[in-house]
């Protein structure tokens, strides 16, 4: 199972700081381009997924720190073109997204939570993508209920509580 997983951070606003975290999550070896070259960004980064024979998901935790800087909005739209065959892109953010985002909740590809209930839950898409990652055929049969438990936990810590303020974690790691 190949994953990738960038928590963006409020330092990040920066491309070139952004651009070279998320290319160590993803492809180490992706050279990190100036602002004016996203396109080659992308195309760099994307070329390591591309010849895995197995789907790879990149995740983009607290994307929402990133919203404001100026080249969010290309970043964006070339990130979901530039997106090769076998590639999911998770996109979490605790905050309502900027209007190129929301248009796709209107698409119905994105999801929206309830914050208010704190529940989430998987689309049709995502229940797909988590059985073939977890490698199983329904996620749904009682053996596969505790996984099912724990990725919808996983995904409620994500997307709606903050750490020190919906939970604390210990010294030694405990939640």
């Amino acid at each position: 199972r190949n994953v990738a997983w960038f928590t963006v951070d409020s330092t990040d606003l920066d491309w070139n700081v952004f651009a070279r975290y998320l290319a160590a999550a993803v492809s180490p070896k992706t050279k990190v381009r100036d602002e004016r070259d996203i396109a080659g960004f992308l195309g760099d980064l994307f070329t390591a997924p591309a010849k895995r024979k197995e789907d790879t998901l990149i995740v983009i935790d607290d994307i929402h720190h990133v919203f404001d800087a100026r080249w969010f909005g290309e970043f964006f739209m070339l990130l979901l073109s530039s997106a090769v065959p076998k590639t999911h892109l998770l996109l979490l953010c605790r905050s309502k997204p900027p209007l190129p985002l929301w248009r796709l909740r209107s698409k119905q590809i994105l999801n929206v939570v309830d914050e208010k209930m704190h529940s989430v839950s998987l689309t049709d898409e995502g229940v797909e993508m988590a059985q073939k990652l977890l490698a199983v055929t329904n996620l749904y049969d009682p053996v596969n209920l505790e996984s099912l438990h724990i990725l919808n936990q996983c995904l409620r810590a994500h997307t709606l509580f903050k750490r020190d303020v919906n939970y604390l974690v210990t010294d030694d790691g405990k939640v």
